[in-house]
This record gives structure tokens, sequence and C-alpha cells, in this order.
């Protein structure tokens, strides 16, 4: 089994969790530019393992009794141009753009976090999602998720034309069984989400 980026070794069930964790990333940032599959896809780390890879992240965090995932996306309004286009804010203030994009990310990773919520409760693992939130990316520095020999970690970025960010995961296991055996298929991903449970 291959390590992740802590060097601890990693169940090919958590490797499976952490591509299907990827594959929502992608698939909900294409479904929300409204653009087809091939225009968005996983790129390396532009920053290497900088512990800050964005001005601003959105927070979101899927909990059951035995695992716990927190997703992240790391964003600079620099970087999603063609997001601000599509949202016809480039003309608007500063303050209106800014405002547009953190609800924009608001929204993707409560969307992101509905479809590894239904993915998981087709495996039979029931969990909830938290609301998502806006912070600021420098908090990363001060509360930098803390990574044991039960959590893996997994950061890349999210490429599309005119615009780049990057997300970042971490597994936390109550029960590391909890994973064991999951295996991901996308092309037998489950449709939608399916319904939201707030923590």
């Amino acid at each position: 089994m291959p390590p992740n980026q802590t060097g601890h070794t990693v169940d090919s069930g958590c490797l499976a969790l952490q591509k299907l964790i990827r594959f929502y990333a992608r698939r909900r940032f294409q479904t929300m530019l409204q653009v087809t599959p091939e225009a968005v896809a996983d790129g390396p780390l532009p920053l290497g393992n900088a512990l800050v890879h964005g001005y601003m992240q959105a927070i979101v965090l899927l909990a059951s009794r035995d695992l716990r995932v927190t997703f992240k996306a790391h964003f600079n309004r620099s970087d999603v141009m063609t997001l601000l286009q599509r949202l016809s804010v480039l003309t608007s203030s500063t303050a209106r753009q800014q405002e547009r994009v953190q609800d924009f990310f608001r929204e993707y990773a409560n969307l992101t976090a509905g479809g590894i919520k239904g993915e998981l409760q087709h495996r039979g693992i029931e969990c909830g999602i938290s609301l998502p939130v806006i912070t600021s990316g420098l908090d990363e520095l001060f509360f930098n998720d803390r990574v044991t020999d039960r959590s893996a970690t997994d950061a890349w970025s999210v490429v599309a034309t005119g615009a780049t960010f990057v997300c970042t995961s971490t597994i936390d296991f109550a029960d590391p069984a909890v994973v064991h055996g999951l295996d991901f298929n996308e092309a037998f991903a489950v449709a939608d989400g399916g319904s939201i449970e707030f923590l």
C-alpha cells in the first residue's frame, strides 16, 4: 500500500475514498460552471506542500460514528477570473465580487460534500454534513488539521480554463475498518448526493 502525504501507509479503501473525493470535487465544479467533464481536471499543487494554498478557503465536514472527512477548497480571486465572468460581477465593486465568489465556493463545498455523502450512504456509511463556512486561508498556519496514524491527507489542484484552485481533504478514522475494502469506479458513481442532514 502506498504512503499518504504524511508518510503513513494508506489502506486501499482509503485511497478509493480519496479518489471518490477528487471525483466529486471535479464533477461539482464542472456542473456549476456548466462545462463538459473534459474541461475540468486534477493538477499538481502550484506551491508544492505549502500550508497556505489560497487567500480564502471554504470548509465542510462530513462525520459519522467512525469516520470524519474534512474537505477544503482554497481560492484566490485572481485564480478564478473565468468564474467571475460567469457570475457577471466583473463590473461590480471589489467587495461584491468577493462576496459572490465566496457564495460560489460555499455552495461548491456543500455540493461536493453532498456527492461524497451519497457515495458513503450507498456503501452503508451514514453521515451528516456541517454547514460550509468561509475562512481566511491564513487560518491554516494556526489551525492546520492534525494528522495521525489514523488519518490520511490529500491535496491537489482543480484546473479549468481560467480557473485554478487547490482542494485538500483529511480523512480521520475512529475505526480504520470502516473503509476497509471500499472501492470506487467513476463509471458507477451515484448520480445525486441524496438528502443533506446538517450536523
